[in-house]
């Protein structure tokens, strides 16, 4: 499985690259990524999309099966010597 956070201008900011074996009896798998700390540097709707092949002695193509939006919107935290 290859997961990445695609940018508003379709820049690739991060990508995981993971193995998971499907077992014949749990036709389903859950495959969980951490990335600390978002590599963003601008707002709008980025995209998480995610890929799949299949490994064998020679590795298919891999194949998009899934695309989710992220709003990204950019604030200025208060200054650190703020009163509030």
């Amino acid at each position: 499985q290859r997961t990445a956070l695609v940018s508003a201008s379709g820049k690739h900011l991060v990508e995981v690259v993971g193995q998971f074996t499907f077992v014949q009896q749990k036709p389903r798998a859950r495959v969980m990524s951490q990335i600390v700390g978002m590599p963003v540097s601008e707002p709008g709707s980025h995209k998480v999309k995610v890929w799949f092949r299949e490994l064998a002695q020679e590795p298919k193509e891999w194949k998009e099966v899934a695309t989710f939006p992220i709003t990204i919107e950019l604030t200025q935290p208060p200054p650190l010597n703020s009163p509030n």
